[in-house]
């Protein structure tokens, strides 16, 4: 559950830095020039190993160098969609294993019940 929840985490993150991009993308190409990609999410790509546009050995971008970094970004939150998607299998699959132990459990005791209940009543 916790893995499950970091990862949603992780991808609310993606996803804000996913619409940052496109509105500084959206400036650049409105004003045609270059906007500058901030401090942290050039944290955020590096620590993460992201892909980031640097022909200009820079952090400033054209909306074409944007289009790049954001497709970076949406492999990784494709990938995180991933993670998520198996690690939700493998807790419903846990889940299905301890609803079987407990229909086990619940059958025997029952069935230890009535045997109870017949030697009380002397049959």
């Amino acid at each position: 559950m916790k893995q499950i929840q970091d990862i949603q985490e992780e991808q609310k993150k993606c996803a804000d830095m996913i619409s940052r991009a496109r509105d500084l993308q959206n400036t650049a190409k409105n004003n045609k020039g270059c906007t500058t990609m901030p401090d942290d999410m050039v944290k955020f790509f590096k620590d993460r190993g992201l892909s980031i546009e640097d022909t200009g050995k820079d952090t400033l971008h054209n909306k074409d160098e944007w289009e790049y970094n954001l497709k970076s970004l949406t492999n990784y939150q494709e990938q995180i969609g991933s993670k998520t998607q198996t690690l939700m299998v493998y807790l419903q699959d846990f889940i299905g294993q301890y609803n079987s132990f407990l229909q086990g459990a619940n059958t025997a005791v029952s069935n230890a019940n009535q045997v109870l209940t017949s030697i009380a009543r002397g049959q």
